[in-house]
Parts: structure tokens; C-alpha cells; sequence
């Protein structure tokens, strides 16, 4: 619909300039639409009146002559056409904060929807009469359309005349002359501002000048623009001063201090406020008349005013800055204690544009300030990019910010703007993905969502200070509080919006609100809704790019509905955070976008796994795309930059010609190189990529792409994702007999997957369950055919053992539920497996091969188990023991034939989390919940009970600083200290040592670096492994950060057999893996979760000697036998050395000390395979063995060896 000022007649009853005068104006409208239960026009005032129908409306704003006041408004009009008929017109819902995501329930006005009388009632009516830089303006709402709700009859008048009766004031008409600005600049402003600009002419020479003289305000020397802040931030607002008059500005800055001593007021707002009136009414006949004013601080330096708005139930107290703009009138007409109430005749035509940098701080005002600067001096290509972002407002009626958005974005032009959007309704928006959008340069931001001050789009208060931007545009935003300067915090406690603008890469500009943002769940038609449109067809349909100005027409279009108590909230809470003088620059597609697209290291002289390690030299090729529908991008440039020490440059530039619009190019032909440092941690190291082209077009193309070197322990390929958590330890074994290694785990779901070095799900995984896994798999040749089984216990009392093609070898019921690691032991000797298993029923089960009970079992121990089993002979009687350990502190100790052993159980002072251990043949540590970690022997005396700093809750291990050495124990706490006692219970040098969390997993030991000693592994709840040298120091590159949890106790394994160890975990949600690129030694007592894949817990049981280098020495070497565990045959080898043996032969022995086989070696042979056959040519049982080498005059060490078939 489209009003027409037809005809504008100065009727002068006139004679002599103190008469009465009459305004005749008339105005045409175009028919409305009725569609959807609405009224549609192209008015943007809406009668809104919750539970009343919705009636758009005309206002006008009609420019009276000088001196003249309204005395009284008739209207004439065509005659009603009805429209539309037996039409229902939707009730106005109340507006609901946009924090608010439930809806406020309204019903509609029975009354008037019963009633045939039309609806609004008035055809006019004069609001109030406003004065802007001395001209006065009625406001003057038109109402040409009604509505019948009885009837269902829609009906409009095309043609309106206006007439308006006025009497001069002499009084009125000196006010006009004070305030009076007649330059260009206003002139074009007011023609924006009313209906009939013609009758400027009235004003023609009313002006006066004033000579009013202060110590503050000289009317020789006009200012245009006023800084004001306190005294101590001279220096910085003197610096922008001066780049201020450099571009055509007469600026000047006052302190807060000044002002307070020269004015008066009944407080320091109202005395900030007389010193701008003086100010403006000084230099208002100037030729620079006040425009400006940037207020230079939050409301601790230039404190506000808040105003008073009841709006339906709530009462708001607003924070607005429009109490510095607007400067006739006081704010407070009747003298009460609420400002800014419609009885106060608030004035809602500002004199002065009001922008405010809210910071406390020399570097808040820095990075504010040098932002602004930025963005007006050098243009770079975020000018051409917006983005909108909508969050979902409502369920229920269903409401997105996404439908708000797009509304807005249409007053938005295409043919200057990329746009991009984030929705929660399509599922592209999230709090990175807003950041992400900063990061990158974002001209236009504008926002529709549910915000308080310490959050906004995802965004904290902190978020800021990690933005990397060096593109500035503005943020516009709907949301509640986010411009909550009043907020009496400082630093990370500030609201968001404040933090956005002083950090320093955040956005130049932020427009929003100080309180609560209203919207209209299931419409659009929101009350802040409104003010978006107005702010956006002020840049663009009206061409004022001055975003103060901006601010101010987007409320002077909706003038008219100010009388709505919600419109007047969001008309005095919408501030601008920055210089309100700042004009949006729009270009023209001048711009090319180009993008680094992708980036890969090449480390072929290293490991070539593509991850960046110490002591590589890396050729670093980088993919650009010049974005679609972007200039052509000419001579593009990439140069890297690193300033990071430990990163060694060869190359840093790469040309990659011209590259049109959505093509690709890459500097493949010559790649950026450099070398990383030998000594350089294990860390991110960031790095930039500096990118131009057309540097001789009037806008060169410069943009930084930010990155970082992971200088990375992280295997290539790995984490795996699996979308479930994983608490069993994984183990590395050839599940599935095709000669190479898998990590093997399964899920808390029951899910069993064996997964390749490269981190792929083997064929045939997973094998399913079906039910839950809480604690590790075990794994052995159960039924010694040849091939190993995969046990778990489960959450449902199941025991399965599982077939590496998934089938079932057995499965058995237990009574109660099982959280506890399955163990595998051959405990009668009979060369197969049995499976041994503690519940919460109490029952300790053991379970042959076949999956029936074994001898006497299960044992019942009267008391919920909740630790693992360890297997071992304790009592040196020649007959397997079982320790386990009960919710009442008992530990108890049974025999394979069911029987307790003397001295136990061990009663101790609570629940044993902390599951038995055997060391040293007959030694036994376990922690219970008391804070205690015990140290017995195998008859249950006790050597060692120290209290400790908290309880202890996943098992200790056993082992020794070097091979051979003294036995030790180590333990995590829940408090998160890894402690390390010798076999006496005496504290370790200066151990323990305090991680950065808890930690509910057990520790791991080995040589990972080749030093001859042993290095001890932890991890944390929050996702951090750790790794210490025996002296208790950390090591180089520890701690590993993962991404999520750390779930399961960690494991070491050789995966991908290239001389280093990997670090393997379950986590919330797969399994992730680590290289330690150095090369291990060759002692690794305690590698995995229970000591070994059978979960023995049993020192004895562990293949503590990894695989050799077989290097020439003068000295005679026995090597360890490869592969080890092995299930068919391995080699068994020897370096002699200088020496020269006529006759070596090795001997093989079981754990008892039994000869089981002698090997002799050839003449001038070095090395012999073994098939795992005893001397009778009989397939031996798994488990350990012992072997040495004899010569006619030498024997050597003992080593061992693990035979799992």
C-alpha cells in the first residue's frame, strides 16, 4: 500500500504572524489485501494490542509551520469499500521475551470480536507533538482500515484529508529558534522525517545564534562530533580524535571529570546531558553543528539513565543512550522517579546521533578504536559478505529465527552481498559455526535467537578474546540483555555484546539490546522484528550508512506506535556500541574470495604418515579456491608465516597465477618447506598463510588464513569413531588368523570390533552381543584349537566366548550383574582355558571350555564382587590360587579346588575397588575405599598398609625400574595423583605426582623411549594422558590432550611395527591412538590393562621383553624370540659376539621350572625356530615360558616367552 501527499496547503488565516494557521494535507492509499487471516500493506505500523484484532495503519509525520502548535485534527475521507467479507483478522498475541521459549498465553478480546462496531473505532488521532533540531513535527496516526468482527467485513478509504488547526507560542517559537539547524545535512534528514518538508520554508531565518561561553563550550569553536570519557583515556580518544579531523571531522574530547565540575544536574547523567544541550543550542547556527556524540566508556565512566516501560505484566527498567540524543524536554515532565514515561513527553526525535564504546580499560579502548579505523581506511572482502542467524524461538507453535532472518534479509541487497546462513532450522547453525563465520570476516551479521548478557549465539562473554578476525563489520541482534552495559561487572563478567566490541577481533559495531528482545511465537511479526526492518531500510532503502543514524530512523519510522508499551521498550533499548558516525561502506562485486581449500604435508623423509613430527622435513601443499560468483582473482600470493622457533622455513612463498571464479589451484610445482626442530614438544604451533591478489585494483584482495601444525602424537587415521563408549582396554592380538595385528575392543554396547592399524573395522565387525559391557575383554586360546577367543562378561550376567567369525564357542547364564573383567587361566592344566568370573551375586565363577561349571564352582562368597579375579599359586602348594576382593573388605583367597586358602579372607576397612595384584610369585597389593592400598604376602600377612591421599579405584601393577630389578607397585587415585611404592610400601623418590584431574584407570609401564628404564603412564577423566620418567619427571610432549574422556585404562602396543609404541584408549565415544615416534626399549613389564590379554593380574604371566634390534656387537646378546606372543612358531636368536661357541643349544622351560624342550643350533647358525612343541612332538599349553642359551663354557640370562595358540 502506498501513500501519496497529494496536496499540502498552508491555509494562512493570517494576519500577522501571531495568528492561527491551518495545514490541509491529503493522501491517497492503495487497497489492502486480506490473506491468511491478516491484513497486508505496505504500511509498517501495525495496531498491536494483545487479544485485539491487527490493523495496519497509516503515521504521519507532519512538519508544522514555525511557532505553531496543534490545537486540534479533523479528518475527511472517501467513502468505506468493503473488501473483504466473512473474514476472520488474527488477535495480536502479547509479545514474549526472546529468552523466553514458552509462550505466553493470549486469548482474544471477546468484547470487540463480538461487536459490530468497527474496529479501531478513531480514524485519527494526534499522538504527540515532537521537536527535532527545533522543528516541530506532529505525530499523527491515519487509520484507513477498519475492521467489522462481527460481520467478518474488511473495509478501507482510499483518500484522506487532513486538517490541522494550530495557534502560535511565542514561547514555543523561541525554543525553535535555539534548537534550530538549518544546514544541509539536516534538511535532507528531515526530509526523511515527515510527510510535508515543504513547509521548511516557514523556518526560513528564525535562526539565532547563540554566544553562550563556558569553560567547556566555545561558540567560536564548533564541534560536530563530542567525545566524552574520563580522564585517564585521554591519550587513546585523543589519538582517534585526531584521525577523526583527519577525515573531515571537527572533533574534540571532554572528560567526565570537566563536565561534572561546570554543570550542574541532579546527577551525573543529567549534568553530561546540560552540557550537550549547551553544546548543541551553542553551535546549532554554525557551520558544524553537533551530529555526534561517542560516549567513551560503559555506564562506571558515562553512566546511563534507565527508563520506565510497563509492558503488560513486566516492568522494565531500560538502560537507553537515547537520553543523551533526544535533548529537548527533560525525560521526566511529572517529577516522579520513572523516566521516560509517556507522561514524561519523552522525546523520541533524537538532536544527536549517540554511539558508546562500553570499556573500562586502555586496551578495551584500543582494540574498539582500532577497529573502527580499520574497517573505514582499508576495505578488505568482508564488506561484500552478510550473514543471518536464527536459532529456534519456540516449539510449540513452532517458530524459527531462521523465517525472522530470511524477512529481514530481503531489505538486504543481493546484487552487494554474498549471504550465508546459519539456522537451527536447516541444522547449519551452532555456537562454532558463528565463530567460525566471524573468523573468517563477516561485513553484516544479524541475529534472531534467545540471548541473555552472558550469552549470545552460542557466545560467552570470554569468546571474544579468542576471535582471530581481522575483518570488521557489525552485529545486529534481537536477543535479550546482550547490550547490558549497566551490567555492573567488569572483564569476562561483562556482557557479550560489550566483550564483542572491545576484543580485538571481534565486530566494529554492535546494535542491540540493553533488556529483553520481544518477539511473537508462530509470526514474524515480533515487536523487535520491526526495528530489524526499519535499521535495515535506513542503510539501504534510505541510503543513511551512518549506523547511529541508522539506529535513530529505524525508531523515527515507528514512531507512531510508540503509544504500545512494548515498541517504546524497544525504542529506548536499542543501543549502538561503537562510533555512531561509522557509515557502512557497500561496494559493488569488486572483490575476488579466496579460500585455502585443503593442505597437505608431505614427511617422506620421515615416517610419511602425513602428521607432523620432530626432525621432519615437510613440503606443505596448499589448495585455494577462488569462491563462485566472485571477481576473477589475478596474481594470487601466498606467503607463510611461522614465528614459532621450533619451525624452520625454507620456502615461504608460493604464485598461484589467476584463478577464476570457482576454480581450484594448487602450488604442488612448488610447495612451502620447512623442518621441524628435533627438540620441538608435542604441541599446535600456529602458523598464517598471508593471501593476495589484484593488488593494482582499487580494492586488493588481502585476507589471512590462520592454521596450526599439529605437531601431533596422534596415529594417522585415528581416533575411530564407533558413536558409543568404550571401557574395555583395547588389546592388539591377530584375531581373525590373517597374519596382521588388530586392536581389539568392544563397546559399552556390546559391540566387538577389531580394527586395523589404519583404523579400519576389520570385515565381519562388529559382532554384535546385544547387551552392555562395563569392564574389559579378556582373550586366549580357550579351547586350544589353535585360535584365540574373545570373552566378555556382561551388564545382564552373560559370559560369552566368541569366535573370531562370531560365533558362539559357549555362553553361560551367572546369577547377577557383571562389571567385572573376565580372566583366563588353565587351571587344572589340562592345556585349555577356564574362564573366571566375579558378580555382584556374590559368586565366583569358573567355567570350562565347553561353558559348564568347573569343579566345585562357583564359589560363593556371601558378598557383592565388584573387583577382578588375579590367578596365581601364592602358597607356593602347586595348585592355582584366586584372589578377589568383596564390597565388605574382604579379600579372599581360593583355590582351584574351591577351597579358602589359610589366612584368608583378609578383612580389611571397606568396599576393595581396587582389584588384586600378584607380583614376585606369592606378593599381593590391592586398594580398598578407605584411602588404603595394602601390600600382603600369599599366607594374608600384611607388609605394607599405608593411607594414602584418596581412595585407590581401578587395580595397581607390578614392576621393576630396569629387567631384573626390584619389584614396585604404582597405583592411580581418584584425586588424581600416580604414586609409586616399592615392594615394602615405601614412597618412591619423589613420587607421587599430582595430574591435572581424577583418574579411574590403571597405570601402564615401559620402556617407551630406549633409556633402559621404565616409564610410567596414567590418564585422566578429563581426557589427558601422562607419562613420567621413573624420577617422577614428565617427559617431552606429556601430556596428550584428547579431545573427550578417556573411558578405559590405557594400553602400549608396537601397532604398526615400526620400532615405536602406540598408546591406545577407549574413550566416550571409539578408540583413539597415539605415536610416540621414538623408539622403544626392550623391557615393557606392564603394558596393558590385568598385565596381559588373559587379565591374569599376574606379573608372572607378562611377556616383559619386547622385540631387539639386532645391531653388531663385541658383546654376546640372547635376543628376545620374535614374534612373541606367538601362536605357531617363532625364532629364537643370539649375537656371540667376539666369542665363538662350538656346541649352543636352548633349553625351554614351563613356569615351573620343568624342561619341555631343547633346541641345538647348526654349525654357524645364529637363530632357530620353535613350533611350541614339547619334546614328544605334543602341542604345549599357552601360558609362559622360560628359555636360556648353554654353551660348552656359558649360559646365559633367562628370558620369556608367551605361547598363545
Amino acid at each position: 500500500m502506498k501513500k501519496y501527499v497529494l496536496l499540502i496547503i498552508g491555509i494562512l488565516l493570517i494576519f500577522s504572524s501571531l495568528q492561527a494557521s491551518e495545514l490541509e494535507i491529503t493522501f491517497s492509499f492503495d487497497k489492502p489485501i486480506v490473506r491468511d487471516n491478516e491484513v497486508i500493506t505496505d504500511f509498517i505500523t501495525i495496531q498491536q494490542i494483545p487479544g485485539e484484532p491487527e490493523i495496519p495503519f497509516y503515521s504521519a509525520k507532519i512538519l508544522l509551520p514555525y511557532g505553531q502548535e496543534v490545537v486540534s485534527v479533523q479528518v475527511t475521507h472517501s467513502d468505506w469499500e468493503v473488501i473483504a467479507v466473512e473474514t476472520y483478522i488474527d488477535f495480536a498475541p502479547t509479545p514474549q521475551p526472546t529468552s523466553i521459549g514458552e509462550m505466553y498465553p493470549t486469548t482474544q478480546n471477546e468484547t470487540i470480536y463480538m461487536s459490530y462496531n468497527p474496529y479501531p473505532q478513531q480514524e485519527v488521532r494526534h499522538l504527540s507533538t515532537e521537536t527535532y533540531k527545533g522543528f516541530s513535527i506532529a505525530l499523527i496516526n491515519v487509520y484507513p482500515i477498519r475492521y467489522i468482527p462481527a460481520s467478518g467485513s474488511v473495509e478501507y478509504a482510499s483518500n484522506w484529508t487532513l486538517q490541522i488547526n494550530t495557534n502560535y507560542d511565542q514561547e514555543l517559537a523561541d525554543y525553535q529558534s535555539d534548537m534550530l539547524v538549518l544546514n544541509h545535512k539536516a534538511m535532507q534528514t528531515l526530509e526523511q522525517y515527515v510527510d510535508n518538508p515543504q513547509e521548511v520554508l516557514s523556518y526560513a531565518g528564525k535562526q539565532v545564534t547563540n554566544f553562550n561561553r563556558d569553560d567547556l563550550v566555545d561558540p567560536s569553536e564548533p564541534h560536530d562530533y563530542i567525545i566524552i570519557t574520563s580522564q585517564n583515556f585521554l591519550p587513546e580518544f585523543n589519538d582517534f580524535k585526531d584521525w577523526k579531523i583527519n577525515r573531515g571531522s571537527n572533533a574534540e574530547v571532554y572528560t567526565v571529570e570537566d563536565i561534572y565540575t561546570n554543570y550542574a544536574g541532579t546527577n551525573q547523567a543529567e549534568k553530561i546531558r546540560n552540557f550537550l544541550i549547551l553544546a548543541y543550542t551553542t553551535w546549532a547556527a554554525t557551520d558544524t553543528p553537533l551530529e555526534y556524540v561517542l560516549l567513551g566508556g560503559d555506564d562506571e565512566i558515562v553512566p546511563g539513565v534507565n527508563f520506565y516501560v510497563q509492558a503488560g505484566g513486566t516492568i522494565g527498567y531500560i538502560p537507553s543512550d537515547l537520553y543523551y540524543g533526544g535533548l529537548d524536554g527533560s525525560w521526566n515532565a511529572d517529577g516522579d522517579n520513572h523516566w521516560g514515561e509517556m507522561e514524561d513527553s519523552p522525546d523520541f526525535y533524537p538532536e544527536v546521533a549517540v554511539g558508546r564504546i562500553p570499556g573500562d580499560t586502555s586496551q578495551d579502548f584500543i582494540n574498539a578504536l582500532n577497529k573502527i579505523k580499520d574497517y573505514t581506511d582499508i576495505p578488505k572482502p568482508a564488506l561484500e559478505k552478510a550473514c543471518m542467524v536464527g536459532e529456534n524461538l519456540n516449539w510449540n507453535p513452532l517458530t524459527w529465527g531462521g523465517d525472522y532472518k530470511d524477512d529481514v534479509a530481503t531489505r538486504i541487497p543481493t546484487d552487494n552481498y554474498h549471504f550465508y546462513t546459519l539456522y537451527q532450522r536447516d541444522g547449519t547453525y551452532s555456537g562454532n559455526a558463528v565463530k567460525d563465520a566471524i573468523n573468517s570476516g563477516m561485513g553484516i551479521m544479524n541475529h534472531m535467537g534467545h540471548a541473555n548478557f552472558g550469552i549470545l549465539m552460542g557466545m560467552s562473554p570470554t569468546t571474544p578474546d579468542t576471535f582471530i578476525n581481522d575483518e570488521y563489520g557489525f552485529i545486529y541482534t534481537q536477543g535479550c540483555y546482550p547490550a547490558a552495559f549497566d551490567n555492573p561487572t567488569s572483564g569476562s563478567a561483562e556482557c557479550v555484546g560489550e566483550r564483542l566490541v572491545i576484543a580485538e577481533h571481534g565486530p566494529m559495531a554492535f546494535i542491540g539490546n540493553t533488556r529483553y528482545g520481544w518477539y511473537s511465537p508462530g509470526s514474524i511479526e515480533g515487536t523487535s522484528q520491526q526495528y530489524d526492518r526499519t535499521f535495515f531500510d535506513a542503510l539501504f532503502d534510505e541510503d543513511i550508512r551512518a549506523l547511529g543514524k541508522a539506529n535513530d530512523w529505524s525508531k523515527i519510522a515507528l514512531v507512531g506506535s510508540v503509544d504500545n508499551p512494548w515498541m517504546r521498550w524497544c525504542y529506548y533499548e536499542l543501543v549502538v556500541f561503537g562510533d555512531p558516525s561509522c557509515e557502512l561502506i557497500v561496494t559493488d562485486g569488486e572483490f575476488p574470495y579466496v579460500e585455502v581449500s585443503d593442505i597437505e604435508y608431505n614427511d617422506l623423509s620421515g615416517d610419511n604418515d602425513g602428521i607432523l613430527n620432530p626432525g621432519e622435513d615437510i613440503q606443505m601443499v596448499v589448495e585455494v579456491q577462488n569462491m563462485p560468483d566472485w571477481q576473477l582473482a589475478e596474481n594470487v600470493i601466498l606467503e607463510l608465516i611461522c614465528e614459532n622457533d621450533d619451525i624452520i622455513i625454507q620456502n615461504n612463498t608460493a604464485n598461484f597465477g589467476s584463478i577464476a571464479p570457482g576454480a581450484t589451484a594448487t602450488n604442488y610445482a612448488n610447495p612451502f618447506t620447512f623442518t621441524v626442530a628435533e627438540d620441538c614438544g608435542y604441541e599446535a604451533i600456529d602458523f598464517k598463510l598471508q593471501i593476495s591478489a589484484n593488488q593494482s585494483a582499487t580494492y586488493p584482495f588481502n585476507k589471512t588464513y590462520y592454521g596450526t601444525f599439529e605437531v601431533s602424537l596422534v596415529q594417522n587415521n585415528w581416533p575411530i569413531y564407533l558413536g558409543a563408549e568404550v571401557k574395555s582396554s583395547p588389546i592388539v592380538i591377530d584375531f581373525d588368523n590373517d597374519g596382521e595385528q588388530e586392536v581389539v575392543t568392544v563397546d559399552r554396547l556390546g559391540k566387538i570390533y577389531a580394527i586395523t592399524p589404519n583404523a579400519e573395522t576389520k570385515p565381519g565387525f562388529p559382532i554384535d552381543i546385544e547387551e552392555e559391557v562395563w569392564a574389559s575383554l579378556a582373550a586366549g586360546d580357550v579351547d586350544n584349537d589353535g585360535e584365540l577367543e574373545i570373552v566378555v562378561a556382561t551388564r545382564n550376567g552373560m559370559i560369552y566366548a566368541i569366535n573370531s567369525d562370531g560365533s558362539e564357542l559357549f555362553s553361560y547364564q551367572g546369577c547377577g550383574q557383571i562389571i567385572t573383567t573376565p580372566t583366563l587361566y588353565d587351571v587344572n592344566g589340562d592345556d585349555h582355558l577356564e574362564t573366571i568370573v566375579s558378580c555382584i551375586d556374590g559368586m565366583l565363577y569358573v567355567i570350562d571350555y565347553t561353558g559348564n561349571d568347573f569343579g566345585d564352582f562357583p564359589y560363593t562368597t556371601g558378598v557383592p564382587l565388584c573387583s577382578d579375579v588375579s590367578v596365581g599359586d601364592v602358597n607356593q602348594d602347586d595348585v592355582v590360587d584366586l584372589l578377589v576382593g568383596g564390597t565388605d573388605g574382604k579379600l579372599f583367597a581360593i583355590n582351584a579346588n574351591a577351597q579358602m586358602l589359610d589366612g584368608f579372607p583378609m578383612q580389611t576397612e571397606s568396599h576393595i575397588w581396587a582389584s588384586p595384584v600378584i607380583f614376585d610369585d606369592q606378593y599381593i597389593a590391592f586398594g580398598n575405599s578407605s584411602d588404603k592400598v595394602y601390600i600382603i604376602n600369599g599366607n594374608g600377612v600384611i607388609i605394607a598398609d599405608n593411607t594414602i591421599s584418596s581412595s585407590v579405584f581401578s587395580p595397581l601393577i607390578a614392576f621393576s625400574r630396569t629387567y631384573n630389578g626390584a619389584f614396585n607397585v604404582a597405583y592411580t587415585t581418584l584425586g588424581g595423583q600416580l604414586a609409586i611404592l616399592d615392594a615394602n610400601g615405601n614412597t618412591i623418590g619423589n613420587w607421587p605426582n599430582t595430574m591435572t584431574n581424577s583418574s579411574k584407570t590403571s597405570p601402564v609401564a615401559a620402556d617407551i623411549d630406549g633409556d633402559g628404564e621404565v616409564e610410567i603412564f596414567a590418564a585422566t577423566v578429563d581426557g589427558n594422558i601422562f607419562a613420567y620418567n621413573y624420577d617422577a619427571s614428565l617427559l617431552l610432549a606429556f601430556p596428550v590432550q584428547n579431545p573427550t574422556s578417556i573411558t578405559s585404562p590405557i594400553a602400549l602396543y608396537d601397532v604398526d611395527q615400526d620400532g615405536d609404541y602406540e598408546i591406545i584408549a577407549g574413550t566416550t565415544s571409539g578408540v583413539s591412538m597415539w605415536d610416540y615416534k621414538n623408539a622403544h626399549g626392550s623391557f615393557h613389564p606392564w603394558t596393558m590393562y590385568r598385565g596381559n590379554i588373559q587379565r591374569t593380574g599376574n606379573y608372572a604371566d607378562n611377556m616383559t621383553y619386547a622385540v631387539e634390534s639386532h645391531h653388531p656387537t663385541q658383546s654376546f646378546v640372547l635376543y628376545q624370540n620374535y614374534p612373541n606372543p606367538f601362536a605357531h612358531s617363532t625364532v629364537i636368536s643370539y649375537n656371540p659376539g667376539k666369542y665363538h661357541f662350538e656346541k649352543a643349544k636352548v633349553e625351554i622351560y614351563n613356569i615351573k621350572g620343568q624342561i619341555v624342550q631343547e633346541l641345538t643350533f647348526d654349525n654357524d647358525s645364529h637363530s632357530i625356530q620353535w613350533n611350541g612343541r614339547d619334546r614328544a612332538g605334543n602341542k604345549l599349553a599357552n601360558g609362559i615360558y622360560l628359555y636360556k642359551l648353554l654353551t660348552e663354557n656359558f649360559d646365559s640370562e633367562v628370558k620369556r616367552l608367551l605361547l598363545i595358540k
